[in-house]
């Protein structure tokens, strides 16, 4: 079992400025962290840490290793992700290839997109949700954010909105076209805001 002294220690650590810097610790001692190098566990673990994130409104600068994550992965690779990325990692492991390995390789390449604010709008008392695009649970609207932000994983076509609230910001899942596609525009995630909350085209600022 991990120390948990140990652990602290890392986290609290000013090398570790982002997820991935705690991954790296991970691939080096991995026994520290997780039994029999399981990747479901990882999986686990890296769900925690997402969540202290959002609970805490920190921004990292790097992308998210939650949904995010998940979607890149599914427009790269074409995986079925229903079951998670550590399943999903594992179930296309090659012949003879730790999944754990497997996983570490493809964090390389994800690591290096780029999230990049494209434009933004400021909502006032008008910019009412409407439920179109998003309900939370039965019938609960998405709350009105004070500012939406378009922000996009360069150089990747992935797309997300961000939330800017009075208590900090929320991320929102990858935006998917219609026919379920996580590869989108800028546009695409501009009319997902202005169906939900009643934003004029002329509305956005670009911030390129």
């Amino acid at each position: 079992m991990p120390n948990h002294l140990d652990q602290r220690r890392l986290y609290e650590s000013p090398v570790l400025r982002n997820v991935f810097d705690w991954l790296d610790q991970v691939r080096q001692r991995p026994e520290m962290w997780i039994q029999d190098r399981s990747l479901r566990e990882l999986e686990r673990l890296v769900h925690g840490y997402g969540t202290a994130l959002g609970v805490h409104h920190v921004d990292e600068g790097v992308p998210g290793m939650g949904g995010h994550f998940s979607s890149w992965l599914r427009l790269r690779k074409r995986w079925s992700l229903s079951l998670g990325w550590a399943h999903a990692i594992t179930v296309h492991s090659k012949q003879g290839q730790e999944p754990l390995n497997f996983f570490f390789e493809l964090i390389e390449k994800y690591r290096k997109l780029r999230p990049t604010m494209l434009c933004h709008a400021v909502l006032g008392a008008r910019h009412t949700p409407t439920g179109k695009r998003c309900v939370i649970g039965h019938d609960r609207l998405l709350p009105p954010p004070l500012r939406i932000e378009v922000v996009q994983y360069k150089p990747e076509p992935l797309h997300f909105l961000r939330f800017r609230y009075p208590e900090g910001h929320e991320n929102g899942s990858i935006l998917i076209t219609g026919r379920g596609e996580e590869a989108t525009t800028e546009d695409d995630a501009k009319r997902w805001a202005e169906d939900e909350f009643q934003i004029d085209p002329a509305e956005w600022v670009s911030v390129l």
